[in-house]
């Protein structure tokens, strides 16, 4: 009877713990402006959903879809996989500014914030820790993988200050091709 009741205590603790995981960050955001190519603002969530706010894409040739706010479900792996990513992140240790002055390419921004440290970290580089390289390139490739939910709200991005896109997107126009006369 007693081994029982230890076996049941030990069950108890083992589930209790691991319901009372400390969440990796209280907040998570990443900005992007390719230059023309694209431009969006990722708000990431204890959960599996991630808001997007989309300013522009050059792929989207339905500019209506330009400058709204959407919801994306992360599957189990990709959260596993943002999960390694941010706890394997020392966002401390990084400078704020990884930036060459260039006139076009890429830029991006981190906005990470966990319990006292908080961090913002811009790039405009190609001079970047690996760390953040691969983190960035992740969340890039991901984006464009999962399925966008247009939704009617504000979301509030806390590092978006002054990250403006660069960038306007070019005029786009669908090639139609001419009829050819014999």
């Amino acid at each position: 009877m007693k081994n029982l009741v230890l076996i049941c205590c030990i069950g108890l603790l083992v589930v209790s713990c691991k319901k009372n995981k400390k969440p990796l960050f209280d907040m998570f955001e990443f900005s992007f402006d390719g230059y023309g190519t694209s431009a969006f603002s990722l708000k990431f969530t204890q959960s599996d959903t991630i808001f997007i706010k989309e300013y522009f894409s050059y792929y989207n040739y339905d500019t209506s879809k330009n400058n709204k706010t959407y919801f994306a479900l992360l599957s189990n792996n990709q959260r596993k996989t943002l999960d390694s990513f941010i706890n394997k992140t020392d966002f401390q240790k990084f400078d704020s500014s990884y930036d060459e002055q260039y006139t076009d390419g890429i830029m991006y921004r981190f906005y990470f914030q966990k319990d006292s440290v908080q961090k913002i970290i811009n790039v405009r580089s190609h001079h970047v820790p690996k760390e953040l390289d691969t983190l960035y390139k992740w969340i890039y490739f991901t984006k464009g993988s999962l399925p966008l939910h247009q939704i009617d709200s504000t979301i509030i991005f806390h590092h978006t200050e002054g990250f403006e896109p660069l960038s306007i997107p070019i005029e786009l126009k669908k090639f139609t091709v001419p009829k050819v006369v014999n």
